[in-house]
């Protein structure tokens, strides 16, 4: 963003850096909320530090929920991807608002709140079993990071199939804890007398002086106690043994009704469970992964139209296409520089960048030359773009390299030949120079008088 053309409010709300801060305070606030519960848990007064923090926080939530209001308008209340997430904020702004004017108001008229707290009458002493409410704003931090709201969406489609779990689970624990109870309350009732059976039967219980009917009446002694009893004994609550040493006492059948109940829970139920909800997590992952790619073309088709929509505003002539000049007059409008740079460019040199985009060097650019070089010039360098450099200058270094091969050898061929053509002088000159001396000597032979002591030349010879 070129801050000297100034920002806008939507902007700034719609920026990464302000979800970044956000975040960053929603957790800072979850923070202040633990270390306010921390000390009102050892004191009675309130620490004035802790206050403080609070009501900044409360201050930066409601200047970001000002800012989002600005920025938005009434959009932020209709319908859309982020209308939930706009209410939840709403509501805890308001509740954190609620609890400053309750603070302020106990601040200012102790008495009057007091009064009204312990009467629970009156809007701000109600208000005041709100505030832990505040610790809900944590979860805010899913609306900024994908994996955790992936997580949390993941749990949500769990939902459904948790509650027919849990409601299988508790036919069966039902099914088991009925026949458990009434053979325990049948060896129950042998241990004690007629009469106190017929005046109370669970006093009599409670109090009798057999450790071991205590315990069976304590595990098994109602509907309840037994299905309390399976329940831990499923998940984990207590140790089987401890609940199936009593039952020995009773009958054989008991105990194993309790073995059969845990061997089919924890080796069947639990297990099938966690399968449905193993296989339920990846269905809602590639539920999710084909929403991602469903939004992700969604917001292509959008950006071609965008650039589509920019090339014909650059062509003014309806030419179908463009110079540097129509784009450098383009550019001259901060609004439409602006929004060129949403698209993902920064031009500094509108002449560069036609060149880069003329990839037949007409000196115009088609609308598809500015598509094409708009999808590959978008944005920084990738990854793909940087191993496609680093493979082109292996290339050239091979081609280089080849090269400079063939150079080598053809330097050696010439030095070669320099030699041959050397040599081929020298023989040359000397044999330039016998021919001369072989001329200089017949001229010699020829210019000797005839009467010359040895007979005449014709002789000679």
């Amino acid at each position: 963003v070129d801050f000297s053309e100034g920002v806008s409010i939507y902007c700034v709300t719609t920026s990464p850096f302000f979800d970044a801060l956000a975040a960053l305070m929603i957790m800072f606030n979850a923070c202040v909320v633990g270390a306010e519960i921390e000390w009102g848990a050892g004191s009675i007064e309130p620490n004035p530090t802790i206050k403080g923090m609070s009501t900044a926080c409360n201050v930066f939530f409601t200047v970001e929920l000002l800012f989002r209001l600005a920025a938005f308008k009434l959009k932020f209340f209709l319908p859309g991807p982020q209308q939930a997430w706009n209410l939840f904020d709403f509501v805890l702004v308001a509740l954190a608002v609620i609890d400053e004017i309750d603070a302020a108001l106990t601040l200012m008229n102790p008495g009057s709140v007091d009064a009204a707290d312990s009467d629970q009458g009156g809007a701000l002493g109600s208000a005041k079993m709100l505030k832990m409410l505040r610790i809900v704003r944590i979860f805010r931090v899913f609306r900024f990071f994908r994996q955790l709201a992936r997580l949390a969406l993941m749990i949500i489609d769990s939902v459904k199939s948790l509650l027919w779990a849990m409601f299988m689970l508790g036919l069966i624990t039902y099914a088991f804890a009925v026949s458990l109870t009434s053979q325990a309350s049948d060896w129950l009732i042998l241990q004690i007398s007629e009469e106190d059976a017929r005046a109370d039967v669970t006093s009599s219980l409670m109090g009798h002086e057999s450790e071991l009917v205590v315990e069976v009446w304590k595990y098994y002694g109602n509907l309840g106690n037994t299905i309390y009893t399976l329940a831990q004994t499923a998940l984990g609550g207590v140790s089987w043994h401890a609940v199936c040493d009593p039952l020995l006492k009773v009958n054989a059948l008991c105990v194993l009704l309790l073995l059969i109940y845990i061997t089919f829970v924890v080796l069947a139920v639990l297990n099938v469970i966690t399968g449905v909800f193993v296989d339920n997590a990846f269905r809602s992952a590639d539920k999710q992964r084909s929403d991602i790619i469903q939004k992700e073309i969604e917001k292509k088709d959008e950006y071609l139209q965008h650039i589509k929509d920019f090339f014909h505003a650059i062509d003014m002539d309806d030419s179908g296409e463009i110079t540097s000049g129509e784009l450098a007059l383009f550019l001259e409008d901060p609004t439409m520089s602006a929004f060129f740079r949403m698209l993902g460019f920064d031009i500094a040199d509108p002449q560069r960048f036609i060149t880069l985009l003329d990839a037949d060097e007409s000196g115009f650019v088609t609308f598809e030359e500015f598509l094409e070089g708009c999808m590959q010039f978008k944005g920084v360098a990738q990854g793909v773009d940087v191993h496609a450099i680093l493979r082109y200058i292996r290339k050239l270094a091979q081609t280089v390299e080849e090269m400079s091969c063939q150079m080598s050898a053809l330097t050696k061929q010439a030095a070669v030949q320099r030699e041959i053509g050397r040599q081929t002088i020298g023989h040359s000159q000397a044999l330039e120079k016998r021919l001369r001396g072989l001329t200089n000597e017949i001229d010699t032979m020829k210019t000797l008088p005839d009467n010359a002591p040895g007979g005449s030349t014709s002789t000679s010879l």
